[in-house]
């Protein structure tokens, strides 16, 4: 199949692939590609909602401006950085590295950790927190959960590794 005979939604028209590829990206406010797997790369500066479900080919994006972005699935993703994001779904992203992925926990949700807003959140289920947010709802009180606990303690360690690593690249 050739892109133009590949449809996908930019600004809400259905818009060929081909067509996408060739436009002024600056315009693009948002996208729905969903299932796309012919699409290898994202780059729309003024993007504010990507859908890229199941895009497998989709190896980068760079969406410096989006605040929602679905990306579950694109198991080719190798790194994301989301400065605006609100929202981030990267779960099934098996390629990630900017993303912290502990399995599945007690409750059956996907549990991992990525880098929002210049912070670290731990998500799972519909439950987005910082790291001693994170410890505070699965650590104490009614939703005390030791199991989830324990997923909470090993992405904080897995932090504070890779924060390590940072400085040491800094300083070096």
């Amino acid at each position: 199949m050739h892109a133009d005979q590949i449809f996908i939604y930019v600004n809400d028209r259905r818009t060929s692939l081909a067509d996408f590829l060739a436009m002024d990206k600056s315009k693009v406010v948002s996208v729905d590609a969903s299932g796309c797997t012919a699409l290898t790369s994202v780059d729309l500066p003024a993007a504010k909602t990507v859908y890229a479900r199941g895009c497998t080919a989709l190896t980068s994006v760079d969406l410096p401006a989006a605040e929602y972005v679905d990306a579950r699935g694109c198991t080719a993703l190798t790194s994301v950085d989301l400065p605006a994001a609100e929202y981030v779904d990267a779960s099934g992203c098996t390629a990630l590295t900017s993303v912290i992925d502990v399995g599945k926990n007690a409750r059956g949700y996907d549990m991992f950790a990525i880098k929002l807003l210049g912070e670290w959140r731990v998500i799972a289920g519909c439950r987005n927190f910082n790291l001693a947010d994170a410890h505070k709802h699965w650590g104490e009180g009614p939703r005390k959960h030791g199991a989830i606990l324990v997923q909470v303690e090993e992405i904080a360690a897995e932090i504070e590794k890779r924060e390590a690593a940072e400085k040491a690249v800094e300083a070096a």
